[in-house]
C-alpha cells in the first residue's frame, strides 16, 4: 500500500506535469540519441536518434540549428567576446521526407510529409555535418558545442550523448559542461559525464523543455590544423573596387581648373535674367521663394495689379498677359494664378497650384541649358560620390572574418560621411554668397570631422575585421578626402563666372549704398526702388533695402492699390505688408498643402548563444 501511495505522488509530481507540457506541444521524446564524431579540419559529423511520442497527430518534427554563436576568448593581450559562424550540410532523414531552409540565422530541418500525419511511436534518424569554423586566435584552440539545444518546445525523458575525438586530446584536458536552461552556467540538469583522450559522453534524465546540455573544450593551438576560414574575396573585391573610385575622384578633384568670378560695380540687375533666376543662380535650387519675387517683377512691368485690404490682406489681379517670348516657367505660374478668380489671395493656395508651381520650378531649371548651363561635372561629382560611397559601405559589410555580412550595420556610419559630401556639394554652389564667416564655417567643418573621426575609430576599433585595423583606417582616410573635397570636381561655367561676378556688384550695392547715389538713380528712374526690390528680396535683404530709402521720397506705383489713398505711402510698410504676406503667409500656405513624405526603417538579427550546434526544434 506505501509504495500504491508513493507511485501516486511520484506521478502527480513529475509524469504529469510532463505529459501536460507534452500535451501543449503535441509531442514529447521518449529518447534522444546524440553521437558525432570530430574531425582535425573541425567538421562534426553527427548522427540524432530521437523516438517521438505524437498525442495528436502531426506531420512530423523540425529540426533548429543556430548558424553561430559567440564565445569569449583571449586573444594573448585581452579577452574579447567574439563571434563565430558554422554551415551544416549532407543532411539526411532515414526513411522520412525532409527539406532545409535558412530563416533569421537559423537552419531548419524540416522532417514530414505535409500529406500525411502521423500519431503515436515514430523514431527519427538525422545526419548532417556540422562545419565548425576557424577560431582566429593564436593562442589556443578551442571546442564549444552543444550537443542539445535549448530550444526545444517538449520535455526528453532521457538524453544520450557521445562524441568521438579523431585527433586525441591532451591528458590534461580543460572540459566544462554546463546544462540548465539557456545561458546557465551550472549542471541544472545534473548530467552524468565523463571524457578520456578519445571521447566525451554522458547521460541525462527527464529534461524540461527549454533545457539543453554544452560542453567546452580548451585545446592547444594547431589542434584543429585545417578548419575553414570565411573567404575574404568579396572584401578584396570591393575594397579595391573602392581604392579605385576614391583615387578617379581624387584625380578629378586635384586636376580640375576654376575660375573665380570678378565682382563688378553693378546699380541695375543683368540684363534679361529675371529675379526668380537669380534666386535660382544664388543656390542653384528653384525655391518657393524665388518664384514668389516674380509677384512684384510682374506688377513693376505691368502684368498685374497689387491691392492692399483694410486688412492689410494682399491680392494679385491680372492686368494683361505676360508676352508670348516669356520663359514657361513664368508663364505656369501666371496661368494658374489667374485661372479662375479675379483676385489671387492667400485663401488660393491649393492642391494643384502647389502642383504647378512644382512645374514651373522644373522648367525654371530647366533653363540654364546648353548656352546659359551654370556647371559642369555635376553628374560626374554625383555619381563619384555615390559610387565611392557604395563601394566603401559593401567593403565595410564584407569585412567580417566571421560571415559575409557581420559587419552590415557598418554602412550606418557611412551615411553621415556621405551627408557630409552632399552637403558640401551644396555649398559650393553658394559659396560667393554665404552669410556664415570662412573662419567659422572652417572651425565648424574641423570639428565635425574629428568628431566623425572619433566615432570612427572607436566603432572600428571594437570591430573586428579580416586585414589589419591600420588598413582600415586608411582606406576610410582616403574616402573621407573625397567627401571633404568631392565639390571642387564641379567647375563654374564661363557664363556663370560672368552672371555671378555681376550678381555679387549689384549685392554689395544694396548693402552698402549710400543716399546721394541713391538719389541720383531715383531721380534718373522714379521706379527704380522697385525695380530692384525683386532682386533685394531673392537676396534677402528686403529690408536692409527698404531702410535706405526712409529718408528719400518714393511715390507710390501706379500698380500698387490701398484702401486709404489719402494715407502717406511708405516704402517701410509697403515692404511690411508685401514680406508678412508673400514671403511669409503665402509661402506657409504653400508648405502646409504640399504632401508630406513619409520614412521607413529596418531590422538586424544576431546568433544564438551557448556554442556551435544545439537549436532546438518542435512538431508541426
Amino acid at each position: 500500500m506505501k509504495k500504491f501511495f508513493l507511485s501516486i505522488i511520484f506521478s502527480v509530481i513529475f509524469v504529469l506535469p510532463a505529459l501536460a507540457d507534452a500535451q501543449s506541444a503535441g509531442f514529447y521524446i521518449k529518447t534522444f540519441d546524440f553521437y558525432a564524431s570530430l574531425g582535425k579540419n573541425k567538421v562534426l559529423t553527427v548522427q540524432e536518434t530521437i523516438d517521438v511520442e505524437f498525442l495528436e497527430n502531426r506531420h512530423g518534427i523540425y529540426r533548429s540549428l543556430p548558424t553561430g554563436f559567440y564565445a569569449t576568448r583571449f586573444d594573448g593581450e585581452q579577452y574579447r567576446d567574439m563571434a563565430y559562424t558554422e554551415d551544416y550540410r549532407s543532411v539526411s532523414t532515414k526513411g522520412d521526407k525532409h527539406h532545409t531552409e535558412y530563416s533569421d540565422d537559423v537552419f531548419n530541418i524540416i522532417i514530414g510529409d505535409e500529406n500525411k500525419t502521423i500519431v503515436g511511436p515514430h523514431t527519427y534518424t538525422i545526419t548532417y555535418k556540422c562545419v565548425l569554423y576557424d577560431d582566429r586566435i593564436n593562442v589556443s584552440d578551442f571546442f564549444y558545442y552543444s550537443p542539445l539545444g535549448p530550444f526545444w518546445e517538449t520535455n526528453i525523458e532521457q538524453f544520450n550523448f557521445r562524441i568521438d575525438f579523431e585527433e586525441p586530446m591532451p591528458s590534461d584536458i580543460q572540459f566544462e559542461l554546463y546544462s540548465g536552461e539557456y545561458s546557465s552556467v551550472d549542471n541544472e540538469l545534473n548530467v552524468e559525464y565523463y571524457y578520456n583522450q578519445d571521447s566525451i559522453w554522458g547521460r541525462a534524465t527527464k529534461i524540461p523543455e527549454n533545457s539543453g546540455i554544452s560542453i567546452f573544450c580548451e585545446l592547444p593551438e594547431g589542434y584543429f590544423a585545417h578548419a575553414k576560414k570565411v573567404t575574404p574575396f568579396w572584401m578584396y573585391f570591393f575594397g579595391i573596387l573602392c581604392l579605385a573610385s576614391c583615387l578617379i575622384a581624387l584625380y578629378f578633384i586635384i586636376t580640375t581648373g576654376h575660375k573665380a568670378p570678378v565682382q563688378t560695380v553693378e546699380f541695375y540687375p543683368p540684363n534679361k535674367i529675371s529675379a526668380a533666376e537669380v534666386g535660382f543662380i544664388i543656390d542653384n535650387e528653384a525655391n518657393d521663394s524665388d518664384l514668389m519675387a516674380l509677384y512684384p517683377e510682374w506688377a513693376h512691368k505691368g502684368y498685374i495689379e497689387i491691392k492692399e485690404s483694410k486688412k492689410n490682406v494682399i491680392s494679385f489681379a491680372k492686368i494683361r498677359e505676360l508676352p508670348d517670348d516669356a520663359p514657361d516657367y513664368q508663364k505656369i505660374l501666371f496661368k494658374k494664378t489667374f485661372n479662375r478668380a479675379k483676385d489671387f489671395t492667400l485663401k488660393n493656395v491649393s492642391t494643384s497650384y502647389v502642383s504647378e508651381l512644382e512645374n514651373a520650378k522644373d522648367k525654371l531649371e530647366e533653363s540654364f541649358e546648353e548656352d546659359r548651363a551654370l556647371y559642369e561635372h555635376e553628374l560626374l561629382s554625383r555619381a563619384l560620390l555615390f559610387i565611392c560611397s557604395l563601394f566603401f559601405t559593401l567593403f565595410l559589410c564584407f569585412s567580417s572574418p566571421v560571415s559575409l555580412f557581420e559587419n552590415f550595420y557598418l554602412f550606418l556610419l557611412v551615411i553621415p560621411y556621405y551627408v557630409l559630401g552632399k552637403l558640401l556639394n551644396k555649398s559650393f554652389y553658394t559659396k560667393y554668397f554665404k552669410k556664415a564667416k570662412p573662419l567659422l564655417k572652417v572651425l565648424g567643418m574641423i570639428a565635425l570631422c574629428a568628431l566623425f573621426a572619433f566615432f570612427s575609430y572607436k566603432v572600428f576599433d571594437d570591430t573586428e575585421f579580416h586585414l589589419p585595423h591600420i588598413v582600415i583606417y586608411v582606406l576610410c582616410g582616403i574616402y573621407l578626402l573625397v567627401c571633404l573635397f568631392n565639390r571642387r570636381i564641379i567647375k563654374r561655367t564661363d557664363y556663370n563666372v560672368e552672371v555671378t561676378g555681376k550678381l555679387l556688384g549689384l549685392k554689395e550695392f544694396i548693402k552698402t549704398a549710400e543716399m546721394p547715389r541713391l538719389k541720383e538713380l531715383m531721380d534718373e528712374d522714379p521706379s527704380y526702388y522697385y525695380n530692384i526690390f525683386p532682386y533685394a528680396m531673392v537676396f534677402g535683404l528686403a529690408d536692409k533695402w527698404a531702410n535706405k530709402f526712409t529718408n528719400i521720397q518714393v511715390e507710390a506705383p501706379a500698380w500698387y492699390k490701398t484702401p486709404n489713398p489719402a494715407r502717406v505711402f511708405s516704402v517701410m510698410d509697403f515692404n511690411r505688408s508685401f514680406q508678412t504676406e508673400v514671403t511669409k503667409s503665402i509661402s506657409a500656405a504653400i508648405a502646409s498643402t504640399r504632401p508630406s513624405k513619409s520614412s521607413g526603417g529596418g531590422s538586424r538579427g544576431g546568433f544564438s548563444g551557448g556554442g556551435g550546434g544545439g537549436g532546438g526544434g518542435g512538431s508541426w
